[in-house]
């Protein structure tokens, strides 16, 4: 996308103002000393704030932020004035522009997650290849499978995880988890290669494009179930540098949130136990998260201190630890603002008496933003920063693979297929 329609292009050709007015609004952020090398534009709408960003090679890519997340980075953080131009528009106006700006992001999100795809099968393939060739140094990366992984030499089973085990092994039977392991080794060793000829170079003109379900995806999602059944078999516990450290006094609870989350662990064990039934092709990586969020609330339950997974992406945005020195007032409101979003979600714990996976994920990505601000602005780190809301995801090396049941030479050609096919879409982006 090398060309992209400028904003004003969007606003052509839509309905003329009528009735009662709402606002888009212009915004334009000054380059600031030493750092930006000049301006940057955005449009909001509402809370959803629109912006073009330069990628390599070349491309110029459509992004989406929360407004306050925008705000944050660039006029907090950043330190840049922000000038703001605001347009009265219709309904109907205001309407068509979201509509039209939301098809785009998706459109491009996809293209771009596709371009992934086929990096991430010309790697995979590559990986495979070597291992056929007698090369066991490899590792892909799995979602997920961070929190327990590396395991760390010498550490007990997690109790949480044993009583989800005990269930699972009354529910299906005692060889029911090593089967089911067996299983999907027989499955990834049945895995197809990537089709020879498959057009996923075409970007269609209109509409949004549709893509297969890609080689390495499926590969990793059967791996992520894997790893996930190891976890369970063996109780690994959570890993330490996965978690935040429970010592602040933010982090007490009261006797009725203990309670709730107390309950809410009960009906998370019943419903990981029925997952291991899913048809759904990533529950590997729900497994594998609900079990992480399983220890921690067992734990919060039994210390009476809650215990938060580390949300935040594998690669997140990074402020550096230096410019956050030099912006203490900034990081001192931004910490407040945290404050305040962080009581709001503990109140949800003491809401009602059956707390939801949405209540647990509201405190969740709260208590870690809270976190990781006080723990920038005491000098510890370089801020983690995140546009997207924060899921746990840890990722970790596997090295356990399973190499497909083909030739070396159908490998060699599959690889140079897929990377044949990776450098077409590029050059059609």
């Amino acid at each position: 996308m090398r060309l992209i329609p400028a904003l004003v292009a969007l606003l052509s050709a839509l309905p003329a103002l009528a009735g009662s007015p709402r606002f888009v609004d212009y915004v334009y952020i000054e380059a600031n000393e030493g750092g930006s090398s000049g301006g940057h534009a955005a449009l909001r709408l509402g809370d959803e704030t629109y912006h073009f960003q330069h990628e390599h090679p070349g491309l110029l890519r459509l992004h989406r932020d929360d407004w306050q997340h925008f705000r944050d980075g660039y006029g907090v953080l950043e330190n840049r004035t922000m000038h703001v131009s605001r347009v009265a528009v219709s309904d109907a106006t205001y309407e068509e522009l979201r509509r039209r700006f939301n098809e785009r992001y998706l459109i491009e999100r996809r293209l771009f997650e596709h371009r992934e795809a086929l990096h991430d099968d010309r790697v995979l393939l590559e990986l495979l290849l070597a291992r056929r060739r007698g090369d066991p140094t490899g590792t892909t990366r799995l979602r997920g499978a961070g929190f327990f992984f590396p395991e760390e030499a010498g550490t007990a089973e997690c109790d949480a995880i044993v009583a989800l085990r005990r269930r699972v092994r009354e529910m299906y039977g005692a060889d029911a988890i090593r089967q089911r392991m067996d299983a999907l080794r027989r499955e990834l060793a049945r895995l197809p290669l990537p089709a020879p000829g498959a057009p996923d170079t075409e970007i269609p003109a209109d509409g949004y494009p549709r893509f297969g379900y890609p080689f390495s995806r499926r590969y990793r999602d059967l791996a992520t179930a894997l790893a996930a059944l190891d976890v369970l078999d063996r109780a690994l516990p959570l890993r330490p540098a996965a978690r935040w450290p429970s010592t602040s006094a933010d982090l007490r609870l009261g006797s009725e949130e203990r309670r709730a989350v107390a309950r809410f662990a009960d009906r998370l064990t019943g419903e990981l136990t029925r997952l291991l039934e899913s048809d759904r092709p990533d529950w590997g990586f729900a497994f594998l998260i609900g079990m992480a969020r399983l220890a921690a609330l067992r734990e919060s339950e039994a210390t009476g201190r809650l215990v938060l997974l580390d949300a935040f992406p594998p690669e997140p945005e990074v402020v550096p630890r230096s410019y956050v020195r030099r912006h203490p007032d900034a990081m001192t409101s931004l910490v407040g603002e945290a404050r305040d979003a962080y009581a709001r979600a503990r109140a949800r714990l003491r809401a009602r008496d059956e707390i939801d996976e949405e209540d647990v994920a509201a405190v969740e990505a709260a208590g870690n933003r809270l976190l990781e601000l006080r723990a920038a602005a005491a000098g510890d780190h370089d801020l983690r920063v995140s546009a997207s809301p924060l899921v746990p995801s840890r990722d970790a090396p596997w090295s356990d693979l399973v190499v497909p049941d083909v030739t070396e030479d159908d490998l060699a050609r599959s690889l140079a297929q897929v990377s044949s096919t990776e450098r077409r879409f590029v050059d059609r982006l």
